[in-house]
């Protein structure tokens, strides 16, 4: 595998130390001679030693009026020692502004110190003869005359101190030098005009640094006022460890950052060091201003000049003063390292190897089009479950390179991807297909975020998924509420199929009504006939009691016979409750019906719970058997009987006999139907029931529709109340949507429209079913008992109305369980600045998405050209901070020719991607890297623009 040189993760939190003294700090010097080598050698030693064990990135060698520890560093830096250590010149200056009192005691009254740091790159001798030696101190004052002024050199230093001790006795065992640095004083407003009429030489090179110490004791509602906002006002930063004073100076103690801008001309940065005198107090350990803790001064850039400056863009985000790494904790399966074989895919595209350690904050791939950008992205996806989606996109990298017709043409590139977790996989994009299967990624390709951006269920999907990451408990309760419609939706549909079988077995009904008419006039014609031939001729009186006794024992046989049918269903419907109890009832009443007095060998099957019932039913229906089986044994033999006898009757006996029997024979056919149409009621009965009880759970569907959306509305609020910054001004509000649509559509399908026309059927579901639904779900209050009343009886009405005009393919349980299939849906209406998301334009919409994207989850996001969608004013006035607070949570990569997605956004690295005879390669910087930068500013859309606007954000202008 080939590999490109290491090049570092862009912008990452590293300690800065400001304020180191050296042995020629000259006051409060506890190093030692700063003549003797050896006082260097422990102090070089020591520098070393704690800056690697501490990652110490840059250091400021502070002297007071001079540079000479600086150059003296710079000497051994050159010479090999303080490897991977950016050195910065600090010279301390003591003000000729005076503090009367420290801590209430006025006999030690001190002056106002004031730094300036230079970059690296200005040379010493223009910083001693461009800018100190053009410094004046007061050397002497007179009377009458003017008074003599001299440049700042130690030559002039050490004069002024042996002119002290001349005059003052008490400095007298002290160094000349040391004298003139304690004495002398200079006038800020002097040192600020020296740097900036030397704009070739020190413009955007130096950093004004006001120390804090003592400055709260020039009152600001006193004479002092002036002095210390003047001092305020020319400083870049402020030597502070205060949580206060860090607030102060970011302006978020101000009413506005506008007015703190106004007022002091841009937000002062804090910046810390450890301002050690010796070997033994605090080296480089700075403890925070009012105690013990230790306050490293972390800085998130490159160790360069550009790095520094980079506080001054970001001020707050940027540096940070506590013991330990700002970086914020992100998922174990960031993505660390990438490494990609250099790859001819083919004789006219090369593919460059890189190895890149990536940055966990954000990331931008910047270039032209057809520069690789989106290759890069698809690359890393490729090694996630998430890169499915890219062999179903046309314009994917991958299916541009090993689509169907480019498959075997061209080599696949191999990757090697590693998270911080040490998990790593190795992958061949275009060929062999593996993933992580312990993480995923989110990868929005431009088509994915076009199409989501317009499908409000997906946005919807995201938002539920946010929320309830947020409040993972309350994903079981919202559950239960969808389970719960789901188990009334299917006893629904089980009540619709029992329907379905009654009506099914009571269709004969009219028919059995048309015969037992029928038969009725045949029972009056035979009844008619006989009374006729009995007016006629005197029948024996014997002969018509036989004939009757036949006819009752054959009449009685037959319910004996029904009976025992009965006793044979009673035991097939057991698990059939509403039949059941029907087969029940009317075995007993048929026994009643049967014997005036019931015989002691038949039981009665008692009136209890069915379970109980059930454990005796065998034995009973067994004995019961028995017994009617005996009884109709007896009956055969009494009509066998009644029927020899009746042979011995005269022809016209005979006759009459024939039309008793066929007489007889019609009343048990009349019987039976009767019989029968009791049945088919008792089933319309049970059909009616039924309907009540799907009525019922309709109703309660709705009201868990109306539970869940106020337990939403109740989780929207909580959620509100603590939702991710980057969703300020989005609102949300849970409402249930009704989708006419569908619904008509799914039952219009069913109707055949010869009879009904589709305008019909919309204005009859529409009138009498949905507007109804509409008032129940736009209403927030409780729902009137008259509006559910009136939907169920419409639902059964226009139900039975369009099923009799259906195409006959749907059963009636079929064609009903789409007329109960409620078309309601929870969800989450979403607000941008109070208008509703359907209001909103595409471009806004799509922003509304990324942000949300942004807040879900701490997955890895790769988000392709998202400036495609939306309009530059959104990105900046809103998407800017959006990504800056995301990218604290999770890694970000993003492909962009956006510069204000790629410099306002305060990306930690840019991957400049690159297309040059051929060859695709990639090239890694940072936002302060000059090369990097000049990438930026050619190839992204309103580069220079988008530079400025960061750079003159609070105020400055270099």
């Amino acid at each position: 595998m080939i590999k490109t040189a290491h090049t570092g993760k862009g912008s990452t939190w590293k300690i800065w130390d400001f304020h180191l003294h050296s042995p020629y700090s000259i006051l409060n010097n506890n190093f030692g001679d700063p003549e003797n080598s050896e006082t260097w050698d422990r102090y070089m030693y020591a520098i070393e030693s704690k800056a690697h064990e501490k990652n110490i990135a840059a250091i400021g060698i502070t002297d007071y009026f001079m540079i000479e520890g600086y150059k003296k560093l710079k000497q051994y830096q050159n010479e090999g020692r303080l490897e991977k250590i950016l050195l910065i010149p600090n010279i301390e200056f003591r003000l000729d502004e005076v503090i009367n009192v420290i801590n209430g005691d006025r006999s030690n009254p001190k002056r106002i110190n004031l730094h300036v740091l230079f970059s690296p790159e200005v040379c010493v001798e223009d910083i001693e003869e461009n800018f100190l030696h053009e410094l004046d101190f007061v050397y002497e004052e007179d009377t009458f005359n003017l008074g003599e002024k001299r440049k700042l050199k130690i030559r002039n230093l050490s004069d002024l101190g042996k002119k002290r001790k001349v005059e003052h006795a008490k400095f007298r065992d002290k160094d000349d030098l040391f004298i003139g640095c304690m004495t002398a004083v200079v006038n800020a407003s002097q040192i600020k005009d020296k740097l900036d009429k030397k704009p070739s030489i020190f413009k955007g090179k130096h950093l004004i640094v006001l120390a804090e110490e003592g400055l709260s004791l020039l009152n600001w509602d006193g004479q002092a006022h002036g002095i210390r906002k003047i001092l305020m006002q020319m400083s870049h930063c402020v030597f502070s460890s205060n949580t206060k004073t860090r607030d102060f100076c970011l302006a978020k103690t101000h009413e506005t950052m506008e007015r703190y801008i106004s007022e002091f001309k841009s937000l002062k940065p804090c910046v810390w060091g450890c301002d050690s005198h010796s070997l033994d107090e605090r080296f480089l350990e700075p403890c925070c201003s009012s105690g013990d803790q230790i306050n490293y001064c972390w800085i998130k850039s490159e160790a360069t000049w550009d790095g520094l400056k980079q506080i001054l863009y970001e001020p707050e985000e940027r540096i940070k003063i506590q013991e330990n790494s700002p970086e914020a904790q992100k998922s174990i399966y960031t993505i660390d390292k990438i490494c990609i074989t250099n790859t001819p895919i083919n004789s006219r595209l090369n593919f460059k190897g890189i190895n890149i350690d990536l940055n966990p904050n954000l990331v931008a791939i910047i270039g032209g089009r057809g520069s690789g950008k989106t290759a890069l992205l698809d690359i890393i996806a490729s090694c996630y479950k998430e890169g499915d989606k890219l062999e179903k996109l046309e314009n994917s990298f991958y299916c541009r390179l090993y689509g169907k017709n480019n498959a075997k043409s061209n080599l696949p590139i191999e990757i090697n991807l590693k998270s911080i977790s040490g998990d790593e996989i190795i992958n061949e994009f275009g060929n062999r297909r593996r993933y992580f299967e312990k993480s995923d990624i989110i990868y929005i390709t431009q088509k994915h975020f076009e199409d989501l951006s317009s499908d409000y269920e997906r946005l919807n999907e995201y938002v539920f998924k946010l929320i309830f990451s947020k409040f993972p408990d309350e994903k079981l309760k919202y559950d239960s509420f969808m389970d719960n419609i789901q188990s009334k939706l299917n006893k629904l549909q089980t009540i619709n199929l029992t329907i379905q079988q009654l009506k099914n077995e009571i269709k004969n009904k009219d028919n059995l009504k048309i015969s037992l008419k029928e038969k009725e006039g045949e029972k009056l014609d035979y009844s008619d006939r006989i009374r006729d031939i009995e007016l006629k001729s005197k029948v024996s009186e014997d002969v018509a009691k036989i004939s009757n006794r036949l006819f009752e024992a054959k009449n009685e046989k037959t319910k004996l016979e029904s009976l025992l049918y009965g006793l044979e269903e009673i035991l097939k419907e057991t698990n059939k409750v509403n039949i059941f109890r029907n087969l029940l009832s009317n075995f007993n009443q048929g026994i009643e019906d049967v014997f005036s007095s019931i015989p002691s060998e038949i039981e009665i099957f008692p009136d209890q719970e069915i379970k109980k019932l059930t454990e005796n039913l065998e034995r009973i229906s067994n004995q019961n058997k028995i017994a009617l089986k005996n009884i109709l044994e007896n009956k055969d033999k009494m009509i066998k009987e009644y029927k020899d006898k009746l042979q011995d009757f005269t022809d016209i006996n005979k006759t009459i006999s024939d039309f008793k029997q066929k007489e007889n024979s019609v009343l048990v056919e009349i019987t039976e139907i009767n019989s029968k149409l009791v049945e088919l009621n008792k089933k319309e009965d049970c059909i009616k029931n039924l309907e009540c009880k799907r009525s019922q759970h309709f109703i309660e569907i709705i009201n868990i529709f109306l539970d869940s959306r106020e337990f939403i509305s109740s989780l929207l609020n909580k959620f509100e109340t603590g939702k991710d910054k980057i969703l300020d001004n989005i609102g949300f509000d849970a409402i249930i949507i009704l989708d006419d649509v569908n619904y008509i559509s799914n039952i219009s399908n069913k109707i055949n429209h010869r009879s009904l026309s589709e305008d019909n059927i919309r204005s009859t579901l529409t009138e009498n079913i949905l507007n109804s639904l509409r008032e129940i779900v736009l209403n927030k209050g409780k729902v009137e008992e008259r509006i559910f009343k009136e939907i169920t009886e419409n639902l059964i009405d226009v139900g039975n109305t369009l099923f009799a005009k259906s195409k006959g393919n749907p059963t009636y349980a079929d064609f009903f369980n789409y007329i109960f299939q409620i078309p309601l849906k929870v969800k989450i209406n979403i607000y941008l600045d109070e208008i509703s998301l359907e209001s909103l334009s595409m471009g806004q919409r799509a922003m509304v998405l990324l942000k949300i994207i942004l807040a879900y989850d701490d997955k890895p996001l790769l988000i392709d050209q998202p400036e495609e969608d939306l309009d530059n004013r959104y990105i900046y006035e809103h998407l800017v901070e959006a990504f800056k607070k995301a990218k604290n949570k999770r890694q970000i990569l993003i492909a962009t020719h956006n510069a204000n997605l790629a410099v306002n956004t305060d990306a930690e690295q840019i991957i400049v991607a690159k297309y040059e005879k051929g060859t695709i390669s990639y090239e890694i910087g940072t936002l302060e890297n000059p090369a990097t930068k000049k990438d930026l500013k050619q190839i992204l859309e309103g580069g220079d623009a988008a530079f400025r606007k960061r750079e003159e954000k609070y105020g400055y202008i270099f």
